[in-house]
């Protein structure tokens, strides 16, 4: 049974907990993740439900996923296509749109500098947010 906050679904522990360990990959762009990105689920945690009395537990979970990061040879071959792309748009003879491109573009690099970080990128998941923006892939054993 899951529970509803401001819209949102959440996992039952046992749900969440099911889900640690599974790989998956992203349906679309959002959070510095583009699409196509893969991942796994690396932990199934409490809610944190504002509204929920301190001393209770809501039994509601939320599942991390940490991202799987390009390596130094990725990132290098993607900055120098920025880097292509960059010039190109440089070329571009109507002003908004090379605005705009080059502004597309450095949202893109300003995410590989952030990568470069070594840190892993985690994000957390609803219920609802993990059906609409992700799909589990099988991984063979």
């Amino acid at each position: 049974m899951t529970k509803e906050h401001s819209e949102r679904t959440y996992f039952s522990q046992s749900e969440a907990e099911s889900k640690v360990g599974k790989r998956v990959q992203s349906r679309e762009d959002f959070s510095d993740v583009p699409k196509g990105s893969t991942g796994f689920v690396i932990s199934a945690d409490q809610a944190a439900i504002t509204n929920a009395p301190i001393d209770q537990s809501s039994g509601e979970y939320d599942v991390a996923i940490q991202w799987d990061l390009p390596t130094p040879l990725q990132i290098e071959v993607a900055q120098q296509e920025l880097t292509n792309r960059l010039e190109i748009a440089d070329e571009n003879e109507i002003t908004i749109e090379r605005y705009s491109q080059r502004d597309r573009i450095l949202e893109e690099s300003d995410l590989l500098f952030a990568v470069q970080s070594g840190k892993p990128l985690v994000d957390w998941f609803t219920k609802d947010e993990y059906e609409r923006y992700l799909d589990e892939l099988v991984t063979g054993k």
